[in-house]
């Protein structure tokens, strides 16, 4: 069977969009005690919110949609274990990326058996 190739509107759309993760603010201090990058975090909640929106600005003004990912800590943890990644500003990037793609591609979501 022949692989169906995305479309290029899709594609347009993709090269135009970023994920950023969002933490929840009720998970705030289980993520200072587990990431394995505390250092390279914000002490608060409202600081790394701070950070992220002025992330989120920048990358608007490049001419970029930002599409906030709500990061789950237990469903993250549990993600990264099942492909051996550190819990790190890296593999919380990784989450994001995946997650927008699999919105561009439904079939790839999951519970497919495709993600």
């Amino acid at each position: 069977m022949r692989r169906k190739r995305p479309r290029a509107s899709r594609l347009r759309l993709a090269a135009k969009q970023v994920g950023l993760a969002q933490y929840r603010k009720d998970q705030w201090d289980r993520w200072l005690a587990v990431a394995d990058d505390r250092d390279q975090l914000e002490e608060t909640y409202e600081e790394w919110q701070e950070y992220a929106e002025g992330m989120a600005k920048r990358l608007r003004r490049a001419g970029l949609e930002v599409i906030w990912v709500d990061l789950e800590l237990d469903e993250f943890t549990a993600w990264c274990q099942s492909r051996g990644y550190r819990n790190d500003g890296e593999s919380r990037s990784r989450w994001a990326a995946e997650r927008i793609g699999n919105m561009l591609d439904p079939s790839k979501a999951p519970g497919t058996g495709n993600a």
